[in-house]
Formats: C-alpha cells, structure tokens, sequence
C-alpha cells in the first residue's frame, strides 16, 4: 500500500503554527482545476516526514488564495473579467494562483508492510519545510476510516454532500447526495468503549440531586409527578417560558451538562424541544494511545420514559469529524 503515489501528491509542507490547544500546520497547494470538483474542507492529507512510508495524517481546516493572481493588479484583472464577461485563461490561473491550507493535526501515520497501516496519535515529528504533501488513495481512506476491520457499522464516509458510497445498495442516495468511489463504510470498534469517555445514557432515572421532591412553604412536592408545563411555569417568569408545552415529559430540559468541570454556571436554563436527554459528563478529549481516528466515537444511545426509541441516533468524533450516512 502507497501512501503517496504520484498522482495524489498535490502540494508542499510550509510550518507549523500556533493553533491554541490544538496542532495546526500551513501548506501550499498550487492551482488545479479540480479542486472545485471534489471536497476540501474536512478532506484528509497526508504530510511525508523521512520517507514515504510515514506521514503526518491531517485535516483541512481552512483555505485562503495567495500568488499575483489573488491581489492587487490580478484582483483587478478578475474584477474586469468578470464584468466583461470574459472567461480567465487557465494558463494564468496555473502561473499566479495558489492556496495556503491549514490542515489540523491528528497524528503519524506508518506503512507497516503487508498492507497494514498504523496510526499514532503523536504530535511531535516535524516534517521538513518542502515535504510532499498529497490526498489520500481510496485504499488509504478505507483504513483510517475502518472499512476493513469486522466491527459495528457506523454509516458511509461522508465529507459534506459526498458520500462514499459507489455500488452499495444500503444507503438511499436522494437528489442532494453526490456519490463517490470507492465505497466507504466508517466502522467503530466496540471494544474500545471505555468508561471514562463514552457513556449510554438511558433516561429512567434523575440524572441530579434537583430533579426530585422539594419542600416549599412546608408542603412536599414531587416534580416527577407534574406536568413540565407546571414545573416552568413555577421556575421561569412568563416572559421566559416557551409556548406551546404539551404533557410530554420530554419537552421541558435544561439543555446544560450537570457535570461541574464544565457547564457554564453562569448560563441560565435554557428549554429544549427534544426529548428527556441530557447528557452528565461530557466526552473528554482525545489523548496518546487513544487509537486510530475512528476510534474515538462517543456514541449515546437514550430512551425516553415513554419507552419509545430516541428519534435521533447521534454520533460524533470529537477529534476529526467523522461524517457518515447511515444504513437504511
């Protein structure tokens, strides 16, 4: 397995540079045309460190256009060409025109032979300024996504409106979709649900000391068994309680984690129109020895007291963003 065939190699390494708590680096990706043709933000590259059987594994995070093209005189030249009606030579356009990318770090990536790959999560290899820089193949996606291992099936890869989903009759395709190939099915490895970042929440039970009875004016009362509609009404000003509350047990929640490391204590309650779930403990953030990119999906799982399933499953990767469709 190739991590940078010719064909994929589309730009150059210029730095890192400070991204707060997070890596961040800069490249520079000289024009093409298909670039308006196939998805970039969120897109994956792959940054070669001392030979082309390692990489430092990114995501783009965002673009900004640079060259004599992009200000000055060129942007007065595009100006003019626009409001004549006149198309800009493609010559030009590969002459004078290029794009600064930052890419957020996730960490190396290593041929091990054998058409196995193994991911990292280490932040301290430097590329050299220069380095080559290209997409990843399809084969090359389909391992960091997972595709190969026999695990639970998130959904199709998806980056936007492109789903990764060529062939497969699982998915129903709908007018916005636009498919692409190879098919790509994001798998999450069960086992690596630990307790210490993934929670499945089931509502059936106070999920804080507040939800219960209270004593008012000598008078014990059971919050449980009132109408939301009651409870707000006795909590919040008219001014501040939303219309249009109906006996379902679910429409009236603090939208607020009560887990104190971080909710905002200075936020007021807000209402949320979904069902009973609130989450007590936020996922924490991903850390060394953590596995692949796909490894970190915390994934909920609630049901409400009615006993209905929820009618959102939500799944999200906090350290690169996994998209996906899911199954029909």
């Amino acid at each position: 397995m190739e991590l940078f065939p010719r064909q994929q190699v589309v730009g150059i390494f210029r730095g890192f540079r400070e991204g707060g708590l997070e890596f961040h680096a800069d490249l520079a990706l000289p024009y093409r045309n298909d670039f308006q043709r196939i998805p970039m933000h969120g897109q994956f590259v792959l940054v070669q460190l001392e030979t082309p059987e390692e990489a430092v594994l990114g995501r783009i995070a965002s673009f900004s256009s640079e060259g004599k093209l992009s200000f000055g005189s060129g942007e007065e030249f595009n100006i003019r060409a626009v409001q004549e009606e006149r198309p800009i030579p493609e010559d030009l356009r590969e002459q004078y025109l290029k794009y600064r990318v930052n890419i957020r770090v996730l960490g190396v990536l290593r041929n091990s032979g054998g058409n196995t790959l193994t991911f990292v999560p280490s932040h301290r290899r430097l590329p050299h300024v220069g380095s080559a820089v290209a997409f990843l193949s399809g084969e090359v996606l389909k391992e960091v996504c997972r595709h190969n291992i026999e695990e639970a099936e998130i959904g199709h890869f998806a980056l936007g409106e492109y789903i990764y989903a060529q062939g497969s009759g699982a998915t129903q395709i709908q007018s916005w979709m636009r498919v692409e190939a190879p098919e790509i099915m994001v798998r999450f490895p069960v086992s690596s649900l630990v307790a210490r970042r993934s929670f499945v929440f089931m509502a059936r039970s106070a999920p804080s000391p507040f939800y219960g009875s209270f004593t008012a004016g000598g008078i014990e009362l059971d919050i449980r068994q009132l109408r939301p509609s009651d409870v707000i009404s006795i909590a919040l000003p008219p001014e501040r309680q939303l219309a249009g509350l109906d006996g379902r047990v679910g429409r009236a929640v603090v939208r607020e984690p009560f887990h104190g490391m971080r909710r905002t204590h200075a936020a007021e309650a807000l209402l949320d129109g979904l069902q009973h779930h609130v989450a007590h403990v936020a996922a924490a953030d991903p850390g060394p020895g953590d596995g692949r990119p796909g490894d970190r999906l915390p994934v909920v799982g609630v049901h409400d007291e009615g006993g209905r399933g929820c009618p959102m499953k939500c799944v999200s990767n906090l350290m690169c963003g996994f998209g996906s469709v899911g199954r029909s």
